[in-house]
């Protein structure tokens, strides 16, 4: 893994458990981490400027400084924190299923190699650590309303308002007697998929044997780059909070403009959509109210 993609999977780690974020720097035989984390169990929006240097020591790294802000912390308390920390953000069976895996982490220059062992029963360990019992049966539910939709539409090019207000529906209806938010991050998850091209199975082979949506071409504005944007940016505001997707947004967009999907010849200015997506998942969020992306005249509960 090179440095861009750790220092990304790190930000998202902090901003997903601990509304904060990281700088991660790798050097050869070192890394330095520096971190803002908001702090666990506490009302009052209190951050925790943590700076530390890790180091080759064998088969994992050691640590070999932690600094709370300007007060140097020694190791051996450093090592009763942080696993406090995880904790907090993962439970214990997660925890020792990656401390199983991995044998030996080296160090280099922008980049750390990871040697691991692989165990016949690790994917359907990390399944039911990223997706529950409970969220698989919720995303068969979209599924299966996904696939009805799609089936029952003719064009091969629909609108993104076509798929948005069925499922948003049916969030709806189940939001009366369960967890209004968990239903409609379901909903988004299935449409971001959909839009993209890819199918629920990639992640979740069960869903092989689910009823399968006809793929059809879902544009916003009479194009499909617009759609996908909007979609992603939503549900990366979903999981992540708004920050992060307009963050996430608004890099798509200039990577787009330097050779990607483009946006150089519409009326729609090209950072609408990711912007407008990071505030579409505010509304669906909040317990039993339906998504304004629904059509004209479907209900809202409040």
């Amino acid at each position: 893994m090179d440095q861009a993609d750790i220092d990304l999977a790190a930000n998202y780690l902090a901003r997903q458990y601990f509304a904060g974020g990281t700088r991660v720097q790798l050097k050869r035989n070192s890394v330095h981490i520096g971190a803002s984390l908001r702090a666990p169990m506490i009302p009052l929006p209190i951050y925790l400027n943590l700076d530390s240097v890790l180091s080759e020591d064998g088969a994992l790294p050691k640590l070999e400084t932690l600094r709370l802000g300007q007060i140097s912390l020694p190791p051996w308390l450093a090592y009763w924190i942080i696993p406090r920390l995880f904790a907090y953000a993962f439970n214990d069976a997660d925890i020792r299923s990656f401390q199983n895996v991995i044998k030996k982490v080296t160090i280099q220059d922008r980049r750390i190699a990871l040697t691991y062992e692989w165990q016949a029963d690790l994917p359907n360990k990390l399944r039911t650590a990223l997706l529950p019992a409970e969220e698989r049966a919720r995303l068969r539910a979209y599924q299966e309303r996904l696939a009805s939709v799609s089936h029952s539409l003719k064009a091969k090019d629909i609108s993104l308002t076509e798929l948005l207000a069925p499922l948003f529906m049916l969030a709806a209806d189940r939001s009366t007697d369960g967890d209004a938010v968990a239903e409609n991050r379901a909903a988004i998850f299935l449409l971001t998929l959909y839009v993209n091209g890819q199918s629920l199975e990639t992640i979740l082979p069960d869903a092989k044997s689910w009823p399968q949506p006809k793929m059809r071409r879902a544009l916003l504005n009479r194009r499909d780059d617009f759609s996908k944007h909007f979609i992603i940016s939503a549900a990366l505001a979903a999981r992540a909070g708004g920050p992060l997707a307009d963050a996430v947004g608004v890099y798509k967009e200039i990577e787009d403009s330097r050779g990607g999907s483009g946006f150089r010849s519409t009326t729609l200015p090209p950072i609408v959509p990711a912007r407008a997506s990071a505030n579409m998942p505010q509304i669906p969020l909040l317990p039993g109210v339906c998504s304004n992306a629904c059509a004209p005249g479907s209900r809202k509960k409040t």
